[in-house]
């Protein structure tokens, strides 16, 4: 899987692509300032198009991804398709994007080596305002999860006490979130948000719903530690919060034996993996689901990635997708199995994409296409 790169072709493009982010930047902050203008955010979009197509013209398969995703973005807001909760999100992760691109590249210039998981944090806000699945989901995350487990509807509270506590954490994680979200006094509305976890956790105790409290305990002691911050991605995460909330004051102790859902776990361990924090809860949690490995770590492009060791468990993952497609192709017989093939497959595309095989990349994206057609046939 070894892929080298043509560094000169970079230097050659690297002041234009400079120029060109300068001037989407230039059109995105007149638009904010004028968001009846969509002419500008079509002049970004126009800028952001080019930037994609240079750096795959060069093979840089992980800037050009990011650059592809806030192409996207822009797209989407110019066609109106974002509701306006997620419209000064997708303006800031634009702005963020155009303004920190530049310095990644110029970082992979001097250094001859990329750092797969800076990119992650960013993709996953460009993703997550387009309710787009995240890159942590992808084979590049790599956490120890457990095997999900269903246990017992049991609780150490009778099952009306229960329903009327659910009840009150629910209300008061929405006010404490809102109250996060709009800014104010947000390290109140932190500790306000981990009691209602602290609180569930122990409602959890020794049930498969646990991990998830326990994790979102971690989370805001990340974000009053300042060791996470706190993301347009993440945002969505904590309102997402909402649902297992909600389904406990619906069920009662039925919703403590039900596991939470994967990708939630996948997406909040992303955030405490990357925390540098030591601190008892984040310490906790990166032990018990052995975050320490779950990252790769900087990439020296000049040689063959597949013997860096903190690589190896995401190429692992990356072809152990790939093996289980190639078993679902042989006896797949309707389109709807061609597509959810399609769907299995794509995170590998991305994860490809960010360590930098450009050639693997494009090859499983042209498979997906291939197979996209397939099943309109």
């Amino acid at each position: 899987m070894a892929e080298r790169r043509d560094y000169i072709a970079l230097d050659w493009v690297a002041g234009e692509i400079g120029e060109t982010l300068e001037q989407a930047g230039q059109a995105l902050a007149a638009f904010r300032d004028n968001p009846e203008d969509l002419t500008r955010l079509r002049f970004c979009l126009t800028h952001l198009h080019q930037v994609s197509g240079t750096l795959k013209m060069v093979e840089f398969s992980d800037a050009a991804l990011l650059a592809e995703e806030a192409e996207r973005l822009a797209q989407n807001l110019l066609a109106g398709k974002l509701g306006k909760t997620y419209i000064e999100d997708a303006l800031t992760t634009l702005a963020s994007v155009i303004q920190q691109l530049p310095a990644y590249l110029d970082g992979m210039r001097r250094k001859r080596r990329l750092l797969p998981a800076a990119l992650i944090p960013l993709l996953n806000d460009l993703r997550a305002v387009r309710s787009q699945p995240l890159i942590s989901e992808t084979p590049l995350f790599t956490p120890a999860l457990p095997a999900a487990v269903s246990g017992t509807a049991t609780s150490t509270l009778p099952e009306a006490e229960l329903l009327d506590v659910a009840r009150k954490l629910r209300q008061m994680y929405q006010i404490a979130l809102l109250g996060l979200l709009k800014g104010e006094d947000e390290r109140s509305q932190l500790n306000y948000l981990a009691k209602v976890f602290a609180r569930m956790a122990r409602l959890a105790e020794g049930q498969p719903s646990q991990p998830l409290w326990r994790i979102a305990i971690a989370i805001c002691e990340g974000l009053l530690n300042r060791s996470i911050s706190r993301r347009p991605a993440l945002n969505i995460l904590l309102r997402q919060l909402d649902g297992p909330l909600r389904e406990l004051t619906e069920q009662g102790s039925a919703a403590l034996a039900s596991p939470a859902p994967e990708r939630l776990l996948r997406n909040l361990l992303f955030y405490v993996a990357a925390s540098t924090a030591d601190s008892r809860y984040i310490a906790e949690i990166k032990r018990d689901y052995a975050l320490g490995d779950a990252l790769p770590g900087a990439v020296d492009i000049d040689s063959d990635i597949v013997e860096t060791p903190r690589l190896q468990p995401a190429l692992a993952a990356i072809r152990q997708r790939l093996a289980d497609a190639a078993t679902q192709l042989d006896s797949i017989s309707t389109p709807q199995q061609v597509m959810q093939v399609v769907g299995g497959l794509k995170p590998s595309v991305d994860a490809s994409a960010l360590l930098g095989l450009a050639t693997t990349s494009g090859a499983l994206q042209q498979l997906l296409l291939h197979l996209a057609r397939l099943a309109q046939t």
